[in-house]
């Protein structure tokens, strides 16, 4: 694992941010929760463990789209 970002939900059910190990982690979580799309939050939605191992990988593009105004460095998914 190269990178983590904790996501938790407050009282009124929203999900924020609370930690992250860098900005690239950083830029992930923020950036799932700006478009509401991503492994994080398909787990919280589902459950489930979502295993993700490369945001920039087909796979994750295929089931997460990309934003037109996605930042190249920070390889994530929408």
């Amino acid at each position: 694992m190269d990178a983590a970002g904790l996501l938790v939900t407050d009282q009124p059910g929203e999900l924020r941010l609370m930690a992250a190990s860098g900005e690239r982690a950083r830029s992930l979580e923020l950036f799932q929760l700006r478009y509401a799309q991503g492994p994080c939050l398909d787990c919280v939605g589902g459950g489930e463990v979502v295993h993700c191992p490369d945001t920039d990988g087909a796979e994750a593009r295929r089931r997460w789209r990309a934003s037109p105004s996605r930042p190249a460095t920070m390889g994530s998914p929408r």
